[in-house]
């Protein structure tokens, strides 16, 4: 196979038939040529039957550590593609996601991000986040992850991640968030304003496993110190935990 434009990156541990349906929309991206990266953080192996395995732009690589952050770096050292796009593996795409998202980028441009929807098991709407104004999005960034469905919704250019040292391990619930923060910093991003990605909440949800999301945020802070001071501000607990009830609640 030729070149990619995009790698799709899916890390998964392991959660078969939500992985399923999201292998299934990333496959159907329309009018983009693209290979998946299927990172498994499970020693397990997929079912013989899952979909989109057997399709020849799916590849599996096995991270070398365990962890969300470790995985999804793997892929990015795996990618092939000029830009990369990550989906966590029981979230949802339109078929025009990433075709609108290139069309949205020019060559001063590192990263893209859209509106997204928050849908419940069954599909159906919650709610609708609009993409903060990349000019403002430094500042939002003080205050809760204000990309819409995380990690699923952005694309950028797969060399500024690796040069940025991609995700950061010492994350886990946050770690896209800490990326942010650095694209945020120093690269340029536009958006498409529509829903293009469906960010599904159900009981597997990995806000729900456990681990310290408190306790991440004071790293996430400690770490963005200089970065906040710069901007003449600071981290907002509170907001974050208002987030946070907002995050539980739609998962509940």
């Amino acid at each position: 196979m030729s070149r990619p434009t995009v790698s799709v990156a899916i890390p998964s541990s392991g959660r078969w038939t939500l992985l399923g349906r999201t292998l299934r929309s990333a496959l159907a991206q329309a009018d983009v040529k693209l290979e998946v990266v299927l990172a498994l953080d499970t020693r397990n192996q997929p079912p013989a039957g899952l979909t989109g395995l057997s399709d020849r732009r799916v590849r599996i690589v096995r991270p070398s550590g365990r962890g969300l952050s470790t995985a999804r770096n793997a892929a990015v050292d795996a990618a092939a593609g000029e830009w990369i796009a990550f989906l966590d593996d029981d979230d949802l795409w339109a078929p025009t996601k990433l075709s609108r998202q290139l069309a949205a980028a020019s060559d001063d441009v590192d990263f893209v991000y859209s509106g997204a929807l928050t849908v419940d098991d069954a599909l159906q709407t919650a709610k609708f986040a609009p993409p903060p104004d990349p000019e403002k999005l430094a500042g939002e960034l003080l205050i809760y992850n204000a990309i819409p469905a995380g990690a699923s919704n952005v694309l950028v250019r797969t060399e500024v991640v690796r040069d940025y040292g991609g995700f950061d391990r010492q994350f886990s619930h946050l770690a896209d968030w800490d990326l942010w923060i650095r694209l945020a910093d120093s690269t340029r991003a536009v958006t498409v304003p529509d829903a293009l990605v469906a960010y599904v909440q159900h009981g597997e949800s990995m806000l729900l496993d456990g681990g310290s999301v408190s306790a991440e945020f004071k790293r996430l802070a400690r770490k963005h110190a200089k970065y906040a001071a710069a901007l003449g501000s600071e981290f907002d607990n509170r907001a974050l935990l208002q987030w946070l009830e907002g995050r539980y609640a739609a998962a509940g």
